[in-house]
């Protein structure tokens, strides 16, 4: 089994098939590393010397990104985006569709599974409501509702 970019790719398969279970690597950057390296895309990699396979492991260390540091490049990206707060930033801060999709009826995937309202019956009426949580107070008691200071505390006051 040749092993190309940490990845142990099929020997069963085409060289450019089997090119593309290197992460970074699809089906045209396959064929064009075929086209390089000098390789026929109807051979099989069990058909592969070892020389051709350095080749290929060569060329592809040379001008592409792939496995892990395209990972991490990835995440590194999406990480700059958060520490900027720009609006995509946001989105993938809240676990939300990044790109402009509508979240009012799906994106289940992105937003994961629904959480159930917790429900109380009222006593008298014998009907099920649900319960709205109300949001924390992130203001404290002293400002006003647009978070300027209304009052001083006695204990910041001077004493005379």
């Amino acid at each position: 089994m040749a092993r190309i970019a940490g990845v142990n790719i099929p020997t069963a398969k085409r060289v450019p098939i089997a090119l593309t279970y290197v992460t970074g690597i699809g089906n045209t950057s396959a064929k064009n590393i075929c086209e390089a390296v000098g390789i026929d895309p109807t051979r099989r990699v069990n058909e592969l010397s070892d020389a051709e396979v350095l080749k290929i492991r060569e060329h592809i260390d040379e001008n592409y990104t792939v496995e892990g540091d395209l990972r991490r490049d990835t995440q590194m990206n999406i990480k700059r985006l958060m520490d900027l707060g720009c609006y995509r930033g946001l989105r993938h801060r809240r676990n939300l569709p990044v790109r402009g999709q509508r979240t009012h009826t799906n994106a289940r995937t992105r937003k994961g599974p629904q959480r159930p309202l917790p429900v109380r019956r009222n006593k008298e009426t014998h009907q099920w409501h649900a319960i709205h949580a109300a949001r924390p107070s992130v203001r404290s008691p002293r400002t006003s509702r647009l978070g300027w200071l209304t009052s001083i505390p006695a204990s910041t006051t001077p004493r005379s």
